[in-house]
């Protein structure tokens, strides 16, 4: 009882009351100001409040029972002793991340507070700090507790269950006594490292409060505290994982960034982190490759009615980072490539139609003569990929070639000229020919007779690409320079041929399409939008 009567004393000292004026502040506290606006108590400044053996000390102590609310701002670090004894009237409470202690006595019979949050920060209750504190009914304690003082939540009559963390090493002498209606404590200290004063008339009588912990603990709290007013019961699950602030040198929030850090609080911590590759970044950019340096792809139009390039092509997304056999990344998981078909607006400029792009595959299936621009863009929020990259703009145009050449020996050296539109076209002296490439189409070709000379007759014929044979495992395929797998096998000069596309590969017979890598050690598989390429070392395997 000398125990209890210590600190009985010491709280008649703080429990004074006057009666006065009504100022409104501000007014000084330690390192801090303190206002009274509308019933908001407010305590801002960089520092620890003043402590308050006699609460009539207070500036503030004659507004008491006007305040139903207290706010304290980030910055301070300290509630003072008795800062608001016996605010009868205030029902909420404001405390900040930052704030590292709340003293003695600091809330002592705020009878009309039903609950309050304690910051992440603070490290030590004061004794007595929620004495009386009658109407509340729940507390959150943070990791990184580590003091509760003596009587530090006595009489907190409405008080049901509390949850008292892993980081906590000190409970004081009575911290909860005449908190009689606690049924359930949950507590999470390790026993090895606690010391926990005396719990004489505290919780329910006859250890009807059930104090849970891990299961790991129970034995040590049942042998170390068995004079404790509580029945250990070893059913508590783990704490999960908290959160600890992570600062960042993101431009705006959402934004990715290139650093972070944290300051390490009382726990061991875990820290898990999670790149993607920056397409834009300007030392190594990810960039297109494969189109032409001029600007202009030049396409034929096939039998078959669509626009395939005159020279091969072979468009890449190159990542310099990656590793040399991976560096085009055009198919990865994560990336989108778009195309996007511009139109003149009239005013010299071409308009991109962002709202409407079509596939990479459509576009080389069909490469129709237009304005065009192709970018690569992260497919969603779990891609690995960040930023957008774009080719440069190109056009796509129609243009033939044409060959004049006389049909026998007697008409070479008849023919004056050769003219296409509006340009002449040189006649080789030797075998009569006149060679033209790159023509749009309607242009008019017009051959003109030497004097002395006329023209019999004119055959003009449409020609198409040379037609090339590859032989693999002695199966012929024909095909034509720039030709993907997939077209050459769809062109009817191999049908019934045997070769065949399913399920994104290639077969022949019963036997799959590979290419062979340095010794034959490393087969490949050939897809069927893969270009023919006649060096390599193509084979028909079983697979």
């Amino acid at each position: 009882m000398k125990t209890i009567s210590r600190y009985i004393m010491t709280l008649a000292l703080l429990i004074t009351a006057v009666g006065g004026a009504w100022a409104q502040g501000p007014w000084t506290s330690g390192d801090c100001t303190v206002t009274l606006n509308n019933g908001t108590l407010t305590v801002s400044g960089n520092g620890a409040m003043d402590e308050y053996a006699n609460p009539s000390d207070r500036p503030w102590d004659d507004n008491k029972g006007d305040i139903t609310s207290v706010v304290v701002e980030s910055g301070v670090t300290s509630v003072g002793m008795a800062a608001f004894i016996d605010f009868s009237t205030m029902t909420s409470v404001t405390l900040p991340e930052g704030l590292t202690a709340i003293g003695a006595g600091a809330f002592y019979s705020c009878s009309s507070l039903q609950s309050i949050s304690i910051p992440s920060t603070v490290t030590s209750i004061g004794a007595s700090a929620f004495w009386d504190c009658s109407a509340i009914t729940s507390v959150t304690l943070p990791e990184g507790l580590t003091t509760i003082e003596p009587m530090a939540f006595s009489s907190c009559s409405s008080l049901t269950s509390i949850t008292i963390p892993s980081t906590v090493t000190s409970i004081g002498d009575l911290a909860f006594m005449s908190s009689s209606a606690i049924s359930d404590v949950n507590l999470y200290a390790n026993p090895d490292n606690l010391t926990w004063g005396s719990t004489d008339w505290s919780f329910k009588e006859s250890k009807a409060t059930q104090c849970h912990v891990l299961a790991e603990h129970l034995s040590t709290y049942q042998n170390k505290f068995s004079s404790a007013n509580v029945s250990f019961v070893g059913d508590l699950q783990p704490l999960a994982t908290s959160d600890v602030e992570v600062t960042t040198n993101a431009a705006e929030e959402g934004a990715t960034f290139t650093e972070a850090w944290f300051n390490m609080p009382t726990n061991d911590v875990t820290a898990d982190y999670e790149l993607v590759r920056d397409m834009q970044d300007e030392a190594n950019p990810v960039a297109f490759s494969g189109l032409p340096s001029s600007g202009n792809i030049v396409v034929k139009k096939g039998d078959d009615g669509k626009y395939q390039p005159a020279e091969a092509l072979t468009i890449q997304l190159i990542d310099p980072l990656a590793a040399a056999e991976a560096q085009n990344i055009i198919a990865a998981d994560g990336i989108t490539i778009k195309v996007l078909v511009g139109a003149e607006n009239g005013q010299g400029a071409i308009d991109y139609d962002q709202d409407n792009p079509i596939t990479l595959e459509a576009f080389l299936a069909d490469m129709t003569p237009g304005y065009y621009w192709i970018k690569a863009e992260p497919t969603d929020e779990n891609s690995p990929y960040d930023g957008t990259v774009y080719s440069s703009e190109f056009t796509v145009v129609e243009q033939y070639d044409l060959l004049v050449k006389p049909a026998n020996d007697f008409s070479k050296g008849k023919v004056e000229s050769v003219t296409v539109g509006s340009g002449s076209v040189t006649i080789d002296a030797n075998t009569g020919e006149a060679t033209k490439t790159g023509i749009d189409p309607d242009t008019e070709v017009k051959i003109k007779a030497k004097r002395g000379y006329v023209i019999d007759k004119v055959e003009a014929k449409k020609t198409g690409p040379a037609l090339k044979t590859l032989t693999v495992n002695g199966m012929q395929l024909n095909y034509v320079e720039g030709d993907t797998w997939q077209q050459a096998i769809e062109r009817p000069e191999n049908a019934g041929s045997g070769w065949r596309v399913q399920n994104n590969y290639i077969f022949n017979g019963g036997y799959t399409l590979f290419t062979k890598g340095g010794g034959g050690a490393t087969y490949v598989y050939v897809r069927p939008g893969d270009t023919i390429d006649a060096t390599k070392n193509y084979s028909l395997e079983a697979d």
